[in-house]
Protein backbone atom coordinates (compact mmCIF):
# COMPACT_ATOMS: atom_id res chain seq x y z
CA UNK A 1 0.00 0.00 0.00
CA UNK A 2 1.40 3.48 -0.88
CA UNK A 3 2.22 6.22 1.76
CA UNK A 4 -1.05 8.24 0.21
CA UNK A 5 -3.48 5.46 0.10
CA UNK A 6 -2.04 4.25 3.79
CA UNK A 7 -3.00 8.34 4.32
CA UNK A 8 -6.21 8.21 2.61
CA UNK A 9 -7.71 5.51 4.25
CA UNK A 10 -6.23 6.86 7.75
CA UNK A 11 -8.46 9.76 7.58
CA UNK A 12 -11.55 8.07 5.98
CA UNK A 13 -11.06 5.99 9.42
CA UNK A 14 -11.06 9.21 11.91
CA UNK A 15 -13.97 10.76 10.11
CA UNK A 16 -15.66 7.34 10.45
CA UNK A 17 -15.10 7.80 13.92
CA UNK A 18 -15.62 11.22 14.59
CA UNK A 19 -19.27 10.16 12.86
CA UNK A 20 -19.39 7.56 15.38
CA UNK A 21 -18.58 10.03 18.79
CA UNK A 22 -21.61 12.06 17.13
CA UNK A 23 -24.08 9.50 16.76
CA UNK A 24 -22.70 7.62 20.05
CA UNK A 25 -26.21 7.65 21.64
CA UNK A 26 -28.11 6.46 19.08
CA UNK A 27 -27.69 2.71 17.89
CA UNK A 28 -30.21 0.16 16.10
CA UNK A 29 -31.52 -1.80 18.56
CA UNK A 30 -32.16 -5.74 18.25
CA UNK A 31 -35.14 -7.31 16.48
CA UNK A 32 -36.01 -8.93 19.77
CA UNK A 33 -36.45 -5.62 21.55
CA UNK A 34 -39.61 -3.83 22.26
CA UNK A 35 -41.33 -2.61 19.05
CA UNK A 36 -43.75 0.75 18.87
CA UNK A 37 -45.21 -0.68 15.38
CA UNK A 38 -43.83 -2.69 12.16
CA UNK A 39 -43.64 -1.09 9.18
CA UNK A 40 -44.78 -2.74 5.48
CA UNK A 41 -45.60 -1.48 1.87
CA UNK A 42 -48.61 -1.70 0.52
CA UNK A 43 -49.59 -1.28 -3.37
CA UNK A 44 -52.33 -1.83 -5.52
CA UNK A 45 -52.87 -4.67 -7.37
CA UNK A 46 -50.69 -5.09 -10.50
CA UNK A 47 -50.97 -8.18 -12.55
CA UNK A 48 -48.26 -9.95 -15.01
CA UNK A 49 -49.80 -12.29 -17.33
CA UNK A 50 -47.02 -14.90 -17.11
CA UNK A 51 -46.95 -15.13 -13.35
CA UNK A 52 -47.52 -18.67 -11.48
CA UNK A 53 -51.29 -19.60 -11.70
CA UNK A 54 -52.08 -15.74 -13.00
CA UNK A 55 -52.74 -14.41 -9.75
CA UNK A 56 -49.53 -13.35 -8.30
CA UNK A 57 -50.75 -10.09 -6.90
CA UNK A 58 -53.70 -11.48 -5.28
CA UNK A 59 -51.87 -14.26 -3.62
CA UNK A 60 -49.83 -11.71 -2.39
CA UNK A 61 -52.34 -9.04 -0.98
CA UNK A 62 -53.77 -12.48 1.22
CA UNK A 63 -50.26 -13.20 2.29
CA UNK A 64 -49.87 -9.15 3.74
CA UNK A 65 -53.48 -9.59 5.08
CA UNK A 66 -52.63 -12.44 7.21
CA UNK A 67 -49.43 -11.28 8.44
CA UNK A 68 -50.66 -7.87 9.71
CA UNK A 69 -53.32 -9.75 11.22
CA UNK A 70 -50.98 -11.65 13.43
CA UNK A 71 -48.60 -8.37 13.72
CA UNK A 72 -51.39 -6.25 15.16
CA UNK A 73 -51.79 -8.53 18.29
CA UNK A 74 -48.35 -6.71 19.93
CA UNK A 75 -47.92 -3.97 17.79
CA UNK A 76 -49.15 -1.14 15.48
CA UNK A 77 -48.78 -1.39 11.83
CA UNK A 78 -47.65 1.37 9.58
CA UNK A 79 -48.29 1.01 5.74
CA UNK A 80 -45.99 2.77 3.58
CA UNK A 81 -48.46 3.74 0.50
CA UNK A 82 -47.33 6.02 -2.40
CA UNK A 83 -50.76 7.14 -3.49
CA UNK A 84 -54.35 7.58 -2.26
CA UNK A 85 -55.72 4.35 -4.49
CA UNK A 86 -53.08 2.31 -2.36
CA UNK A 87 -54.41 3.57 0.81
CA UNK A 88 -58.16 3.03 -0.21
CA UNK A 89 -57.13 -0.54 -1.52
CA UNK A 90 -55.46 -1.69 1.70
CA UNK A 91 -58.32 -0.20 3.80
CA UNK A 92 -60.70 -2.40 1.96
CA UNK A 93 -58.94 -5.80 2.36
CA UNK A 94 -58.55 -5.27 5.90
CA UNK A 95 -61.69 -3.58 6.84
CA UNK A 96 -62.80 -7.29 4.88
CA UNK A 97 -60.76 -9.56 7.00
CA UNK A 98 -61.76 -7.44 10.32
CA UNK A 99 -58.80 -6.24 11.61
CA UNK A 100 -58.75 -2.98 13.59
CA UNK A 101 -58.10 0.03 11.31
CA UNK A 102 -57.56 2.16 14.06
CA UNK A 103 -54.16 -0.14 15.12
CA UNK A 104 -52.87 0.93 11.49
CA UNK A 105 -51.26 4.28 10.47
CA UNK A 106 -50.34 5.15 6.89
CA UNK A 107 -47.00 7.31 5.86
CA UNK A 108 -46.75 8.42 1.96
CA UNK A 109 -43.72 8.30 0.16
CA UNK A 110 -42.21 8.38 -3.64
CA UNK A 111 -42.73 4.56 -3.59
CA UNK A 112 -44.79 2.15 -2.19
CA UNK A 113 -41.83 -0.45 -1.86
CA UNK A 114 -42.86 -4.16 -0.92
CA UNK A 115 -39.81 -4.60 0.74
CA UNK A 116 -39.94 -2.11 3.51
CA UNK A 117 -36.72 -3.35 5.52
CA UNK A 118 -34.38 -2.58 2.51
CA UNK A 119 -35.54 0.95 1.46
CA UNK A 120 -37.73 1.89 4.03
CA UNK A 121 -36.78 3.81 7.01
CA UNK A 122 -34.00 2.53 9.08
CA UNK A 123 -34.52 3.45 13.15
CA UNK A 124 -31.78 4.03 15.60
CA UNK A 125 -32.89 4.81 19.24
CA UNK A 126 -31.50 6.09 22.12
CA UNK A 127 -33.84 4.71 24.77
CA UNK A 128 -35.72 8.32 25.41
CA UNK A 129 -35.44 9.57 21.45
CA UNK A 130 -36.31 8.04 17.92
CA UNK A 131 -33.61 8.41 15.27
CA UNK A 132 -33.48 7.44 11.42
CA UNK A 133 -30.42 6.29 9.97
CA UNK A 134 -29.83 8.19 6.50
CA UNK A 135 -27.87 5.52 4.54
CA UNK A 136 -26.93 5.30 0.94
CA UNK A 137 -29.29 3.33 -1.33
CA UNK A 138 -28.21 2.05 -4.73
CA UNK A 139 -30.82 -0.45 -5.52
CA UNK A 140 -29.92 -3.39 -4.57
CA UNK A 141 -26.25 -2.52 -6.17
CA UNK A 142 -27.97 -4.14 -9.63
CA UNK A 143 -26.41 -3.36 -12.94
CA UNK A 144 -28.65 -0.54 -15.04
CA UNK A 145 -27.99 -2.11 -18.30
CA UNK A 146 -29.13 -5.53 -16.51
CA UNK A 147 -32.49 -3.82 -15.18
CA UNK A 148 -32.91 -1.32 -17.60
CA UNK A 149 -35.83 1.29 -16.60
CA UNK A 150 -36.62 -0.62 -13.51
CA UNK A 151 -33.87 1.51 -11.76
CA UNK A 152 -35.59 4.95 -11.93
CA UNK A 153 -38.27 3.71 -10.50
CA UNK A 154 -36.54 1.84 -7.26
CA UNK A 155 -34.08 4.47 -7.05
CA UNK A 156 -37.43 6.57 -5.85
CA UNK A 157 -37.32 4.65 -2.89
CA UNK A 158 -34.31 6.30 -1.38
CA UNK A 159 -35.93 9.18 -0.52
CA UNK A 160 -38.36 7.91 2.11
CA UNK A 161 -36.28 7.66 5.07
CA UNK A 162 -35.55 11.17 4.88
CA UNK A 163 -39.31 12.09 4.56
CA UNK A 164 -39.96 10.72 7.79
CA UNK A 165 -37.54 11.82 9.53
CA UNK A 166 -38.24 15.38 8.31
CA UNK A 167 -42.48 14.85 8.97
CA UNK A 168 -41.99 13.91 12.65
CA UNK A 169 -38.61 16.60 13.30
CA UNK A 170 -36.17 13.23 14.12
CA UNK A 171 -32.77 13.13 14.13
CA UNK A 172 -30.52 11.89 11.40
CA UNK A 173 -27.75 9.29 12.25
CA UNK A 174 -25.59 9.44 8.36
CA UNK A 175 -23.67 6.60 7.17
CA UNK A 176 -21.21 6.74 3.91
CA UNK A 177 -20.88 3.14 2.90
CA UNK A 178 -23.99 1.37 0.97
CA UNK A 179 -26.05 -1.31 2.88
CA UNK A 180 -29.82 -2.17 2.77
CA UNK A 181 -31.30 -3.66 5.73
CA UNK A 182 -31.87 -7.30 4.79
CA UNK A 183 -27.93 -7.14 4.48
CA UNK A 184 -26.70 -6.60 7.72
CA UNK A 185 -28.62 -8.20 11.47
CA UNK A 186 -27.54 -6.90 14.42
CA UNK A 187 -27.46 -7.52 18.10
CA UNK A 188 -26.93 -5.15 20.85
CA UNK A 189 -23.51 -4.79 20.31
CA UNK A 190 -22.41 -7.14 17.14
CA UNK A 191 -23.05 -6.54 13.04
CA UNK A 192 -23.21 -9.33 10.61
CA UNK A 193 -23.27 -9.11 6.91
CA UNK A 194 -21.85 -11.20 3.87
CA UNK A 195 -18.36 -9.60 3.10
CA UNK A 196 -18.88 -10.08 -0.81
CA UNK A 197 -22.11 -8.22 -0.93
CA UNK A 198 -20.68 -5.05 0.92
CA UNK A 199 -17.58 -4.83 -1.41
CA UNK A 200 -19.83 -4.89 -4.55
CA UNK A 201 -22.17 -2.21 -3.01
CA UNK A 202 -19.13 -0.02 -1.69
CA UNK A 203 -16.74 0.35 -5.21
CA UNK A 204 -13.70 2.22 -4.17
CA UNK A 205 -13.54 1.44 -0.15
CA UNK A 206 -11.90 -0.98 1.41
CA UNK A 207 -13.20 -3.94 3.93
CA UNK A 208 -12.19 -1.59 6.91
CA UNK A 209 -13.88 1.64 5.50
CA UNK A 210 -16.90 -0.32 5.07
CA UNK A 211 -16.71 -2.07 8.78
CA UNK A 212 -15.87 0.63 10.35
CA UNK A 213 -18.94 2.98 8.78
CA UNK A 214 -21.37 0.60 8.92
CA UNK A 215 -20.70 0.10 13.20
CA UNK A 216 -20.32 3.75 13.78
CA UNK A 217 -23.97 4.21 11.81
CA UNK A 218 -25.09 1.18 13.61
CA UNK A 219 -23.85 1.91 16.75
CA UNK A 220 -22.42 -1.71 17.21
CA UNK A 221 -18.68 -2.70 18.53
CA UNK A 222 -17.49 -5.75 16.30
CA UNK A 223 -18.45 -6.96 12.86
CA UNK A 224 -18.90 -10.29 11.96
CA UNK A 225 -17.99 -11.51 7.95
CA UNK A 226 -19.12 -13.99 6.34
CA UNK A 227 -17.45 -13.94 3.43
CA UNK A 228 -19.95 -14.84 0.67
CA UNK A 229 -23.73 -14.79 -0.32
CA UNK A 230 -25.19 -17.99 -1.90
CA UNK A 231 -25.74 -18.45 -5.28
CA UNK A 232 -29.69 -18.99 -4.48
CA UNK A 233 -29.53 -15.02 -3.16
CA UNK A 234 -28.36 -13.61 -6.37
CA UNK A 235 -30.55 -12.28 -9.18
CA UNK A 236 -30.58 -13.47 -12.95
CA UNK A 237 -28.82 -17.22 -13.58
CA UNK A 238 -28.10 -18.89 -10.63
CA UNK A 239 -26.57 -22.63 -12.25
CA UNK A 240 -27.37 -24.10 -15.74
CA UNK A 241 -31.38 -22.84 -16.88
CA UNK A 242 -32.21 -22.10 -13.17
CA UNK A 243 -33.19 -18.02 -13.26
CA UNK A 244 -34.41 -16.04 -10.27
CA UNK A 245 -34.74 -13.02 -8.26
CA UNK A 246 -32.91 -12.60 -5.14
CA UNK A 247 -32.06 -10.30 -2.36
CA UNK A 248 -28.44 -10.10 -4.00
CA UNK A 249 -26.55 -10.91 -0.92
CA UNK A 250 -28.48 -10.36 2.09
CA UNK A 251 -27.83 -12.45 5.50
CA UNK A 252 -31.53 -12.42 6.77
CA UNK A 253 -32.16 -15.16 3.82
CA UNK A 254 -29.50 -17.83 5.63
CA UNK A 255 -28.44 -16.70 8.41
CA UNK A 256 -29.76 -14.50 11.91
CA UNK A 257 -29.37 -13.67 15.24
CA UNK A 258 -31.85 -14.56 18.15
CA UNK A 259 -30.33 -13.29 21.11
CA UNK A 260 -26.57 -11.73 21.92
CA UNK A 261 -24.88 -14.58 21.80
CA UNK A 262 -27.05 -17.00 19.42
CA UNK A 263 -27.17 -17.39 15.49
CA UNK A 264 -29.11 -19.67 13.68
CA UNK A 265 -28.17 -20.57 9.85
CA UNK A 266 -29.41 -22.22 6.96
CA UNK A 267 -27.76 -25.27 5.84
CA UNK A 268 -28.36 -27.67 2.37
CA UNK A 269 -29.30 -31.17 3.58
CA UNK A 270 -29.10 -34.47 2.12
CA UNK A 271 -27.35 -32.57 -1.26
CA UNK A 272 -28.91 -33.96 -4.78
CA UNK A 273 -26.63 -34.57 -7.10
CA UNK A 274 -28.14 -33.70 -9.74
CA UNK A 275 -29.29 -29.84 -8.59
CA UNK A 276 -26.66 -27.96 -9.29
CA UNK A 277 -27.77 -25.08 -7.33
CA UNK A 278 -28.11 -27.04 -4.28
CA UNK A 279 -24.29 -28.19 -4.79
CA UNK A 280 -23.28 -24.60 -4.82
CA UNK A 281 -25.11 -23.32 -1.92
CA UNK A 282 -24.58 -26.29 0.28
CA UNK A 283 -20.29 -25.21 -0.42
CA UNK A 284 -20.95 -21.92 0.43
CA UNK A 285 -23.05 -22.22 3.37
CA UNK A 286 -20.60 -24.59 4.63
CA UNK A 287 -18.07 -22.30 4.82
CA UNK A 288 -20.60 -19.40 6.45
CA UNK A 289 -21.15 -21.89 8.71
CA UNK A 290 -17.34 -21.98 9.68
CA UNK A 291 -16.68 -18.76 9.92
CA UNK A 292 -19.77 -18.39 12.34
CA UNK A 293 -18.37 -21.06 14.52
CA UNK A 294 -14.66 -19.36 14.61
CA UNK A 295 -16.30 -15.88 15.26
CA UNK A 296 -16.19 -14.01 18.87
CA UNK A 297 -18.61 -12.03 20.55
CA UNK A 298 -17.19 -8.62 22.16
CA UNK A 299 -16.35 -10.69 25.16
CA UNK A 300 -14.22 -13.01 22.85
CA UNK A 301 -16.66 -16.04 23.15
CA UNK A 302 -17.51 -18.23 20.95
CA UNK A 303 -21.32 -17.69 19.66
CA UNK A 304 -23.91 -20.84 19.80
CA UNK A 305 -24.57 -21.80 16.32
CA UNK A 306 -27.71 -23.38 15.47
CA UNK A 307 -28.19 -24.80 12.11
CA UNK A 308 -31.79 -25.42 10.40
CA UNK A 309 -32.71 -26.41 6.75
CA UNK A 310 -32.43 -24.12 3.58
CA UNK A 311 -35.71 -24.50 1.92
CA UNK A 312 -34.68 -25.86 -2.14
CA UNK A 313 -35.59 -23.13 -4.23
CA UNK A 314 -35.76 -25.79 -7.24
CA UNK A 315 -38.84 -27.52 -5.41
CA UNK A 316 -41.02 -24.70 -6.21
CA UNK A 317 -39.67 -23.86 -9.71
CA UNK A 318 -41.68 -23.94 -13.09
CA UNK A 319 -40.58 -23.87 -16.70
CA UNK A 320 -41.21 -20.50 -18.87
CA UNK A 321 -39.69 -19.10 -21.41
CA UNK A 322 -36.34 -16.60 -19.97
CA UNK A 323 -38.23 -13.39 -21.80
CA UNK A 324 -40.97 -13.06 -19.31
CA UNK A 325 -42.13 -9.35 -19.22
CA UNK A 326 -41.33 -9.13 -15.21
CA UNK A 327 -37.48 -10.15 -16.23
CA UNK A 328 -35.18 -8.11 -17.12
CA UNK A 329 -33.36 -8.76 -20.69
CA UNK A 330 -30.12 -8.07 -19.67
CA UNK A 331 -30.75 -11.63 -17.74
CA UNK A 332 -30.93 -13.54 -21.50
CA UNK A 333 -27.76 -11.02 -22.58
CA UNK A 334 -25.55 -12.29 -20.08
CA UNK A 335 -26.12 -15.76 -19.92
CA UNK A 336 -25.97 -16.22 -23.35
CA UNK A 337 -29.67 -17.21 -23.97
CA UNK A 338 -32.38 -16.56 -26.12
CA UNK A 339 -35.15 -14.93 -24.50
CA UNK A 340 -37.64 -17.95 -25.81
CA UNK A 341 -35.49 -20.72 -24.58
CA UNK A 342 -37.27 -22.75 -21.39
CA UNK A 343 -35.80 -22.39 -18.20
CA UNK A 344 -36.47 -23.18 -14.75
CA UNK A 345 -37.88 -20.16 -12.75
CA UNK A 346 -37.39 -20.32 -9.07
CA UNK A 347 -38.15 -18.07 -5.89
CA UNK A 348 -36.06 -16.97 -3.10
CA UNK A 349 -37.60 -19.37 -0.40
CA UNK A 350 -36.42 -19.64 2.94
CA UNK A 351 -36.87 -20.20 6.20
CA UNK A 352 -34.39 -17.94 7.75
CA UNK A 353 -37.09 -14.82 6.43
CA UNK A 354 -38.95 -15.21 10.00
CA UNK A 355 -40.15 -12.28 11.75
CA UNK A 356 -39.73 -11.44 15.46
CA UNK A 357 -42.20 -9.59 17.10
CA UNK A 358 -42.88 -8.63 20.24
CA UNK A 359 -45.41 -11.26 20.76
CA UNK A 360 -44.71 -14.01 18.56
CA UNK A 361 -42.44 -15.29 16.12
CA UNK A 362 -43.28 -15.71 12.31
CA UNK A 363 -42.11 -18.24 10.22
CA UNK A 364 -42.15 -19.45 6.78
CA UNK A 365 -43.66 -23.04 6.26
CA UNK A 366 -44.40 -23.91 2.26
CA UNK A 367 -46.04 -27.47 2.36
CA UNK A 368 -49.34 -28.35 1.04
CA UNK A 369 -50.56 -31.01 -1.18
CA UNK A 370 -48.67 -32.42 -4.17
CA UNK A 371 -44.94 -30.98 -2.41
CA UNK A 372 -42.65 -34.05 -1.28
CA UNK A 373 -42.96 -35.06 2.53
CA UNK A 374 -39.24 -33.62 2.95
CA UNK A 375 -41.09 -30.35 2.44
CA UNK A 376 -43.22 -31.02 5.29
CA UNK A 377 -40.08 -32.63 7.88
CA UNK A 378 -38.03 -29.28 6.89
CA UNK A 379 -41.30 -26.95 7.86
CA UNK A 380 -41.59 -28.97 11.31
CA UNK A 381 -38.47 -28.92 11.98
CA UNK A 382 -37.62 -24.67 11.47
CA UNK A 383 -40.68 -24.25 13.75
CA UNK A 384 -39.20 -26.53 16.21
CA UNK A 385 -36.05 -25.01 16.58
CA UNK A 386 -37.25 -21.35 16.42
CA UNK A 387 -40.03 -22.41 19.21
CA UNK A 388 -37.27 -23.57 21.22
CA UNK A 389 -35.22 -20.47 20.98
CA UNK A 390 -37.75 -18.04 21.86
CA UNK A 391 -39.92 -20.13 24.72
CA UNK A 392 -41.61 -16.79 25.39
CA UNK A 393 -43.26 -15.93 22.25
CA UNK A 394 -46.01 -17.53 20.28
CA UNK A 395 -44.91 -19.29 16.82
CA UNK A 396 -47.14 -18.68 14.22
CA UNK A 397 -46.59 -20.61 10.71
CA UNK A 398 -47.32 -18.37 7.16
CA UNK A 399 -46.62 -19.73 3.82
CA UNK A 400 -44.69 -16.82 2.11
CA UNK A 401 -44.25 -18.26 -1.59
CA UNK A 402 -46.02 -15.75 -3.13
CA UNK A 403 -43.71 -12.82 -1.72
CA UNK A 404 -41.04 -15.07 -2.49
CA UNK A 405 -41.43 -14.88 -6.40
CA UNK A 406 -40.35 -11.02 -6.01
CA UNK A 407 -36.65 -12.19 -4.28
CA UNK A 408 -37.47 -12.02 -0.41
CA UNK A 409 -39.92 -12.71 1.91
CA UNK A 410 -42.22 -12.02 5.08
CA UNK A 411 -38.72 -10.35 7.25
CA UNK A 412 -38.11 -8.39 3.77
CA UNK A 413 -41.20 -6.40 3.89
CA UNK A 414 -41.61 -5.73 7.87
CA UNK A 415 -39.27 -3.50 9.63
CA UNK A 416 -39.72 -2.75 12.88
CA UNK A 417 -40.00 0.68 14.43
CA UNK A 418 -38.73 -0.24 18.38
CA UNK A 419 -40.50 1.43 21.24
CA UNK A 420 -39.20 4.67 23.56
CA UNK A 421 -38.69 4.40 27.46
CA UNK A 422 -42.01 5.74 28.08
CA UNK A 423 -44.26 4.02 25.41
CA UNK A 424 -42.77 0.16 26.32
CA UNK A 425 -44.96 -0.81 29.27
CA UNK A 426 -47.92 0.19 27.05
CA UNK A 427 -47.17 -0.98 23.44
CA UNK A 428 -49.92 -3.25 22.72
CA UNK A 429 -52.58 -0.59 24.20
CA UNK A 430 -50.70 1.89 21.52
Amino acid sequence: MTRKRTLTTLFSLISLLLLQSAAADFSYPPEWTKQESVWMGWEAPFESPNTPGGQLAAAQNQVRVQLIGELLSGSRVTLLVSKAADEAHARKMLAEAELPLERIDFFYAPVGDPFVRDAGPRFASNGKELGVMDIPWTCYGYDPQVIGLYLAECIKREDTANRFAQDRSLSMVTGQAVSEGGALDATDTLLMGYLDTALQRNPGMTQAEIEADYLATYGKQKMIWLKQSPVSDRPGQKAGKVFGWGANGHVDEYARFVNETTVVIAQVEDVPENDPLAVKDAEILRSNLADLRAARTVDDKPLNVVTMPAANPVMFGYQAPLGLPSIPPGWATLAGIEPTEMVTHVPAVSYMNFVITNDKVIVPAYWQEGLPESVKADDQRAGEVLAGLFPDRELVRINPLPINWWGGGMHCMTHQQPALAAAEASTTGL
